[in-house]
């Protein structure tokens, strides 16, 4: 698997695990309870805008890797007609 790949997957699921973990008022208390409501708030706030970007980071390089896939691309290799080269080929 491309490491392009593997890193979309992390990250689409450390985004998607923070978006839940900020749309979660049990979770919200625990984490920040101790800093008060208002202050625990805007840090659900700011977690849930952090965690819908490293989503979308995520999602963004799972296509561009997907992408990278298609196409035909790979190296081109000769072939031979006897000792002469007659044309080129895609591995």
């Amino acid at each position: 698997m491309d490491v392009k790949k593997i890193l979309g997957y992390v990250l689409s699921a450390v985004g998607l695990l923070g978006v839940a973990a900020s749309s979660s008022d049990v979770i919200k208390g625990f984490l920040f309870g101790f800093l008060g409501e208002e202050v625990s708030g805007m840090i659900g706030t700011s977690l849930l805008v952090g965690s819908l970007v490293v989503l979308g980071a995520g999602v963004v390089l799972l296509f561009v890797a997907s992408r990278g896939n298609k196409g035909g691309g790979g190296e081109e290799v000769p072939i031979y007609e006897g000792k002469r080269i007659v044309g080129y080929r895609r591995r």
